[in-house]
């Protein structure tokens, strides 16, 4: 099997495993890199973020996002399709 083959498989497998996350336990570990996020000094710190826009099933940075509108900070974030900058005065 080459390697574009495995990775596929391996994506496919990853996907089916984070559907199978209860949503209790997706809440639990969304706020466990919330809290990471918000506690880091770089965090607090920066005068620009680039943060990931997360999509479904994956860890939610919306929250992140938000906190981070709140300050008057320059913010850029990014999907798939596109990168954003923003800024909050």
């Amino acid at each position: 099997m080459d390697i574009l083959t495995e990775k596929k498989q391996l994506r496919t497998l990853l996907r089916k495993k984070r559907r199978e996350i209860s949503e209790d336990l997706r809440k639990q570990l969304d706020e466990g890199i919330f809290r990471n996020v918000r506690a880091s000094e770089e965090f607090c710190n920066a005068d620009t973020l680039l943060l990931y826009v997360s999509c479904k099933g994956e860890a939610d940075t919306m929250r992140i996002l938000l906190k981070r509108c709140g300050c008057k900070r320059k913010l850029q974030f990014q999907n798939a399709l596109k990168t954003v900058k923003c800024s909050f005065s």
